[in-house]
């Protein structure tokens, strides 16, 4: 058997040093409490490890000192009190690390047990032996539950960090049981087994603080991944709402084609493979307007775009470039093709229905359409089409609708 001097002594180095590491470990969660977004789970963490802190400097004193024995008892009351709230604190931090952000448990239900542990060790501060027993009540559930809260998160928070410090917790939750153990068995049991009680009392604030360490890391780690996580998905929701503003602000908001912004600044590079541009005016939007108000001419305008683009492919872009303007790209069609569809289009389409404000309202266009050889064509392929629509418009009464004009491909050279 160890001289239980000695056993005495490698306890109190040990304890000295889990008690430095602990202060240290306080400061570290103290300052990364305070650092960017607040966490309420790891505000939990960190009143866990002052509380350790307090209760270890309690003992450290209360060993150091040899007081007078109401000090002395005094001092054991701090410590079961900072122990107490170190084991509450950790399964609490993990209970809302589980459940996600904004929830947290009721004060009033952890005063319960809180209370419950402090009064039951009441008559036994004489002894920190006994007081380590009445923790084992406490600390044995209390870390097995967090071990399982931070097992069991769901994902995306649940990580290999996460999952350590389960098994980090579950250990302590473990060595736990046999401090118990260890503790209702001193002076029962045969001497060989005493002494391996006596290597174990003396060595366990060296046990305490390996797994104390470990989780206080991947404590850490828990949170510096779940900032990294929250970080990302407001990134990916700060890209989506631009690329949406974006969206927005390249797209007619009455008829939904894409707007004169759009067209000056990606149309060319739609054309890059060349293809086909068909420019294209609403008939007889003015009277409409003057006759029966916007809202009529608003209407007859989003019926004719929602026509428009029920005929084209995914790939022509349809724009809106003023008032009763609009210009199709169409890349890598074929003219003959394109303009078969558009007559097709404006010869099928239904009328406006009619509202409480107007009557049903034919709807009359005139186009042309013009071919393009590449992206430097288009803008020459664009006034073609122009002419052809523009020559379709003059000679069209009102009320009729027109047929396809074709021009040979416009070359970059013309």
């Amino acid at each position: 058997m160890l001289d239980p001097n000695v056993t005495r002594a490698i306890s109190l180095v040990g304890l000295g040093i889990q008690t430095a590491l602990t202060l240290l470990l306080a400061l570290l969660f103290v300052v990364l409490s305070r650092a960017g977004t607040e966490r309420r789970y790891f505000t939990s963490w960190k009143r866990a490890w002052i509380g350790l802190l307090a209760g270890l400097l309690a003992l450290c004193v209360a060993f150091a000192s040899g007081s007078h024995p109401f000090v002395q008892r005094g001092l054991n009351l701090v410590y079961q009190v900072g122990k107490t709230v170190f084991f509450l604190e950790l399964a609490v931090g993990a209970w809302m690390f589980a459940a996600g952000p904004g929830r947290k448990p009721s004060r009033r239900t952890i005063a319960i047990p809180f209370f419950l542990v402090v009064g039951l060790s009441l008559p036994f501060l004489g002894s920190v032996e006994r007081l380590i027993s009445v923790q084992a009540f406490l600390a044995a559930p209390a870390l097995g539950w967090a071990a399982w809260l931070m097992a069991t998160t769901p994902a995306p928070r649940r990580t290999a960090s996460s999952l350590v410090a389960s098994q980090t917790l579950a250990a302590m939750a473990a060595l736990w049981v046999l401090y118990f153990v260890v503790e209702m068995t001193r002076g029962a049991v045969p001497t060989t087994v005493l002494t391996w009680q006596y290597v174990f009392t003396g060595f366990n604030s060296y046990i305490d603080l390996l797994l104390e360490t470990l989780l206080a890391f991947t404590m850490v780690l828990v949170r510096a991944q779940d900032a990294q996580r929250e970080l990302v998905a407001a990134h990916d929701a700060l890209e989506e709402a631009h690329t949406g503003l974006r969206e927005k602000s390249l797209q007619d908001p009455l008829t939904g084609a894409l707007n004169r912004r759009a067209f000056d600044e990606g149309a060319v590079l739609a054309a890059g493979g060349g293809g086909t541009v068909v420019s294209l005016d609403v008939d007889g939007l003015k009277p409409v307007n003057d006759r029966w108000g916007h809202e009529a001419g608003d209407a007859l305008l989003k019926h004719f775009a929602t026509a428009m683009k029920a005929q084209l492919r995914d790939s022509d872009l349809l724009y809106r470039t003023g008032g009763d303007e609009f210009v199709v790209v169409a890349p890598g069609a074929e003219a003959e093709r394109l303009s078969a569809r558009i007559a097709q289009a404006l010869t099928n389409v239904a009328e406006l229905p009619a509202s409480g404000d107007h009557p049903a309202i034919p709807v009359v266009a005139s186009w042309g359409a013009a071919p393009f050889a590449s992206a430097s064509d288009l803008a020459g392929a664009l006034r073609a089409a122009d002419g052809l629509m523009y020559e379709k418009k003059r000679a069209a009464k009102v009320g009729r609708r027109t047929r396809s004009g074709i021009l040979p491909a416009v070359s970059s050279a013309s």
